[in-house]
């Protein structure tokens, strides 16, 4: 099966590190496959997407520490993180593909209605209006995502990392 690897950490950045594969060790991602290519294009689109929200989520962290909690590991948990990943959730729904693995695991998530929350830490109200539009675009966009094209390939999201 294709393994591959989807960060969307470098939306932060305003770029996006994209989708990286091979098949069995015998097939490189070449222009030719179509469902790659829209499969990365649609990545992009998303990056693009979720930034605004995410610069919002890490601008506001400089004054409000209560989206974020420190991890067993001491690296920190942000609302972000989950907030981020449940987007990539929705964008690539496991019934389009082989498999998804998150590496957050939010407790908690609540985005069906205001005040929109994760593992007990609030979203300010200052920055749900961003989260709303974004994940509003990213369901839209998620209808561009094929059916059946995906069936082969295992996704691992590390939403924002760096």
């Amino acid at each position: 099966s294709l393994n591959i690897r989807h960060e969307m950490g470098a939306a932060l950045s305003r770029t996006c590190s994209g989708i990286s594969g091979k098949m069995n060790g015998e097939k490189k991602l070449k222009n030719e496959d179509k469902p790659l290519t829209a499969l990365l294009k649609i990545s992009e689109k998303a990056c693009f997407i979720m930034s605004e929200f995410v610069q919002a989520v890490y601008k506001k962290l400089n004054d409000d520490r209560k989206m974020m909690k420190q991890k067993a590991d001491n690296s920190f948990f942000t609302i972000a993180d989950a907030l981020v990943q449940h987007m990539v959730r929705t964008l690539f729904p496991a019934s389009k593909f082989l498999e998804f693995c998150g590496e957050e695991s939010a407790k908690g998530l609540e985005v069906s209605q205001r005040p929109y929350s994760v593992d007990n830490m609030p979203l300010p109200e200052d920055i749900a209006d961003q989260f709303e539009a974004a994940y509003t675009k990213i369901k839209e966009l998620a209808k561009e995502v094929d059916k059946m094209a995906y069936q082969d390939i295992g996704l691992f999201v590390a939403p924002i990392d760096g």
